[in-house]
């Protein structure tokens, strides 16, 4: 995806103990540095949660951010309402 072309602000959330290959959390600047014509962008890694129950690239471990769904969903629905 050309992330240059996203102008709505963005927020990029990460778990640090994400084990998937695709979506490792010492990326989240990198990612966030390349959405250049967003107005604003935030980075957020969260920690904690329960022990994984499946596949590290699955929902049910720290890259679904088991355990703390809550705390996540609360994160990116403010980051909507002000904005």
């Amino acid at each position: 995806m050309d992330l240059v072309k996203v102008t709505r602000p963005v927020l990029v959330v990460s778990h640090q103990d994400d084990e998937c290959d695709l979506t490792p959390a010492s990326d989240i600047k990198r990612l966030a540095s390349r959405f250049t014509s967003s107005p604003k962008v935030e980075a957020e890694v969260f920690a904690g949660g329960d022990t994984p129950k499946s596949d590290p690239c699955e929902a049910l471990s720290a890259h679904g951010f088991l355990g703390i769904e809550d705390k996540v969903v609360e994160r990116i629905a403010a980051f909507i309402k002000s904005n």
